[in-house]
């Protein structure tokens, strides 16, 4: 449709269509969409329209609750009825446990028409808790007024103005191994049954609710590839990672190339499948997983967390966490001169800059280096 055609209004839109009809919608606070139409060739067709989005919009406004008699707690519980849809269980809890500290505070009971930008702040400068928890929470109280404003429960978003004060940049802590390091982790661990799974992570830099989630089918032995197109996460109202669904970004949703060492590693498990198959006869409960139990069943986030630590303990190696073999696949990766692009395909990240700014670790034989590359630089 022309863009000269159409025009969006604060509320709704008005478009004319190639068949020359104009099409108004509105979009219902319940998610639902008005739509309606004025005939081809009517007189000030235009004009028209714009009465009848007028309507609709009055229509939808006698509908609500009357704004002054709203509280800002019974206004959350309605937006996240809605912002919470199609959620992982993880961020519906994270929003659960913010919204407590608008709940429990004086700001919650106050009507929604009554909140000024100084009740936001004196709210903010009262919250408790780290600098990350209380922007987090502004952050959700800004978006729940801003649809208040958007469905006309509110003239202005009263949290707009009110921002949280800058704190001193900190650098996250991310740990990695060297290449020695890593080399001597698969040596110490080779002969543990689930040995292949953590090499794998290693020399791919999977997730590992990716690696967990992987069927059979997802190996191709001909093309040396691994399909990732599901993960481990948690589900709503669970605390811990069972759950099987989609990545967490469609970039996510990718195909792996398995070098030499990442390709045998694979088809080492497949044969330590088979054997624990062979043992465990009418017992074993064929669902497809790949990296799967004794019986065949899914191999638990949990469980395999707490293999990884029992693991650490055979290596001489720093205590990293299971996600800085991600990070120690991708700095060493990038140390070898691979594309940060194409590295960034690889692990599923939507742009190289996440890979180079949030998971590079440089290392310190690259600073001696470069330091004795930079001594006659003058």
């Amino acid at each position: 449709m022309p863009a000269a055609l159409q025009k969006r209004r604060r509320r709704g839109s008005i478009s004319q269509r190639p068949d020359g009809r104009w099409q108004v919608q509105l979009t219902r606070r319940d998610g639902r969409r008005l739509t309606e139409y004025i005939a081809a060739g009517t007189p000030d067709g235009e004009r028209r329209a714009e009465e009848v989005l007028a309507r609709l919009i009055h229509e939808e406004l006698d509908s609500q609750t009357e704004p002054s008699r709203l509280t800002l707690t019974q206004w959350l519980d309605e937006y996240l009825a809605r912002a919470n849809q199609g959620k992982s269980g993880s961020t519906v809890r994270d929003r659960a446990h913010l919204r407590q500290g608008i709940d429990r505070a004086p700001l919650g009971r106050m009507r929604l028409g009554q909140i000024t930008p100084r009740d936001v702040q004196r709210w903010l400068d009262g919250l408790d808790g780290a600098h990350r928890t209380r922007s987090k929470r502004l952050q959700l109280l800004k978006a729940a007024l801003s649809e208040a404003v958007a469905l006309g429960y509110l003239r202005a978003n009263p949290a707009a103005p009110v921002k949280i004060p800058r704190q001193a940049h900190t650098k996250k802590v991310r740990r990695a191994w060297t290449a020695e390091q890593a080399r001597r982790y698969l040596e110490a661990t080779a002969r543990r049954r689930t040995a292949p799974f953590w090499e794998l992570l290693l020399l791919t830099g999977m997730r590992v609710g990716e690696g967990l989630a992987l069927q059979v089918t997802d190996y191709d032995p001909h093309r040396r590839t691994l399909n990732i197109e599901r993960t481990i996460s948690t589900a709503e109202g669970r605390s811990t990672r069972d759950r099987v669904g989609v990545p967490k970004t469609p970039s996510s949703i990718r195909k792996v190339p398995l070098t030499d060492a990442a390709q045998a590693a694979v088809e080492r498990w497949l044969v330590t499948r088979q054997q624990m198959q062979d043992e465990a006869g009418d017992t074993w409960q064929d669902g497809g997983w790949l990296f799967c139990n004794t019986v065949g069943g899914i191999w638990s986030y949990d469980n395999a967390r707490r293999d990884y630590l029992l693991s650490l303990k055979l290596a001489d190696v720093p205590q990293i966490r299971t996600h800085d073999l991600r990070v120690t696949f991708i700095s060493l990766a990038l140390q070898r001169g691979a594309k940060p692009e194409v590295v960034a395909k690889i692990v599923g990240h939507s742009s190289p800059s996440i890979t180079l700014n949030i998971y590079r670790e440089v290392y310190q034989d690259e600073m001696d280096d470069t330091r004795a590359l930079l001594a006659d630089l003058i």
